[in-house]
């Protein structure tokens, strides 16, 4: 949408190529500007073994709240 005018986007430094030609980046330095992180898979079960144990090392090192429900509807 921001490449064809339709809107903005708020996105990661590393989520945007340096030579994006027609596009202006605009550094967001301010107190309110927070970032937050979600795992995403389809069955946590279903992951191969490296995969659980990175998600229960960050798990296990990161404050998080528990979701309401592990599938999204």
């Amino acid at each position: 949408m921001v490449a064809a005018g339709l809107g903005i986007g708020l996105l990661p430094e590393i989520g945007i190529p340096d030579a994006t030609p027609g596009l202006v980046k605009i550094r967001l330095d301010e107190p309110w500007v927070e970032r937050s992180l979600q795992i995403v898979c389809r069955d946590p079960d279903a992951l191969p073994v490296a995969a659980r144990l990175l998600i229960g090392e960050l798990l296990s090192t990161t404050p998080i709240a528990p979701p309401p429900d592990k599938s999204i509807p």
